[in-house]
């Protein structure tokens, strides 16, 4: 099992020039013309072009740099869970925050941050030797440190998933640290749906006999989390889909399902309407009541139209046609819709399956379920288990910058806390309020 952690900088922007245009930026740069500089810097920059998110601008020491729209992206690659885990995390951490002190300084000669708050290869060849051709820009002049939203992907075992959310649900340091400032609402819907919920004292009435397995009464819990997500605020405009969920999972809803013991699997794989009617009719009332008698499982699972962040034209939103019931049964038979790979490019022409592809091209459900079937592993003692793999977004919201100096301890407690779901067993409570 490893913890991996995405920092997205606002402060640096970033963007793609010819080699010509850098040759010309490095003589200006060179011969401290920063006036004649500053004005070519922005004339290119007055019709941007940017990288794709694809390329790698620089890799050291356990992280690399990527760029994400015009934004610039540093990326730690996973850290095994181990016992040595959290240091090896510590001296990945500590290179990265070295490598931006190098940045930071650079722009503050000559008052570079302020007076020309531009970068080219020629202010530091060691540090840029692997960028392709590039300008970089710090954006906010008021600020003399680079800030960063923060994003944290791990793998968490299924049956230890409803854990996760009740520890979450108390409002606590982990709480501050995996949905953020922001958390109010977040804590909110997990505490009913580990409380208002009871679980494992709910069974569908349809096969009341039945106990719901750890790793049913998980799934099931995440499910109610993004059904209530897609429901909330019926009709108003949403920027991207991913922005809907803040713990997603990257690994599809077919294989989570596939988790679950044999005999649930088989139950609702010869009964998948049960599937549906338990959860529409039984969970969700359960976690909130304003979804009784029953949610409509006819109803769209993103309940909200989506904008492509306002760049469609004139107040054009599109609304994703994929039901509850869609999404619900698919995910019996394998398989999830709410991902790119059950949508994809080949069928652009045909106009029905245009609301999957936004202004720029690129897929409108990107990130949800994108590893598809690929798990984590967890290792504890001689057993191996595989673990779907979330990504904990609610972090990277726009109130919730923080210092680069700080995504050491930040990214170190949340990698102690997902070490210590995973590896304590079934029983163990785990202090919410760290450390860990």
């Amino acid at each position: 099992m490893a913890v991996g952690f995405e920092f997205q900088s606002p402060t640096l922007k970033i963007y793609r020039i010819t080699h010509k245009q850098e040759i010309e930026l490095c003589r200006l740069q060179t011969a401290a013309d920063w006036a004649g500089l500053k004005r070519e810097a922005e004339a290119i920059t007055a019709r941007p072009s940017f990288f794709s998110k694809s390329v790698v601008l620089s890799r050291s020491g356990g992280w690399y740099a990527v760029p994400d729209g015009d934004d610039v992206e540093f990326v730690v690659s996973h850290v095994p869970i181990a016992d040595d885990g959290a240091v090896q995390l510590g001296t990945t951490m500590a290179n990265l925050e070295a490598r931006i002190d190098e940045i930071e300084a650079l722009f503050t000669i000559n008052a570079r941050r302020t007076d020309c708050p531009w970068l080219v290869r020629s202010d530091s060849p060691a540090i840029f030797a692997q960028y392709p051709p590039f300008l970089l820009k710090w954006d906010m002049p008021n600020k003399t440190d680079v800030i960063g939203f923060p994003q944290i992907t791990g793998g968490i075992g299924l049956e230890k998933l409803r854990k996760v959310f009740k520890i979450l649900a108390q409002n606590t340091e982990a709480s501050d640290i995996f949905l953020g400032v922001e958390k109010a609402p977040y804590v909110k819907l997990l505490d009913n749906i580990s409380n208002n919920f009871e679980a494992k004292k709910t069974p569908d009435p349809k096969w009341p006999d039945h106990e719901p397995s750890r790793e049913m009464r998980s799934l099931v819990s995440l499910i109610a989390a993004y059904l209530h997500r897609g429901a909330s605020n019926s009709g108003q405009g949403l920027g991207a889909v991913k922005q809907l969920w803040f713990i997603m999972s990257r690994t599809d809803f077919g294989t989570l399902f596939q988790q679950l013991p044999n005999d649930e699997q088989q139950h609702y794989r010869q009964v998948p309407g049960d599937w549906v009617d338990y959860i529409c009719s039984t969970v969700m009332p359960a976690v909130n009541a304003v979804y009784a008698p029953n949610m409509n499982p006819d109803g769209y699972l993103i309940d909200r139209l989506i904008t492509d962040y306002r760049e469609l034209q004139g107040d054009k939103r599109v609304q994703i046609d994929i039901t509850r019931r869609d999404w619900l049964i698919a995910m019996t038979r394998g398989a999830d819709v709410l991902t790119a790979t059950a949508h994809p490019q080949k069928w652009w022409r045909r106009k029905d399956k245009k609301m999957f592809f936004d202004v720029n091209g690129e897929h409108r459900l990107r990130g949800s379920g994108a590893l598809g079937t690929k798990m984590d592993e967890i290792v504890i003692g001689d057993l191996t288990i595989n673990a779907p793999i979330f990504e904990f977004r609610a972090p990277g919201v726009g109130a919730n910058v923080m210092p680069h100096s700080a995504w050491s301890d930040y990214a170190i407690k949340a990698y102690r806390f997902l070490s210590a779901c995973n590896v304590i067993d079934k029983e163990t409570p785990i202090n919410g309020a760290g450390p860990w």
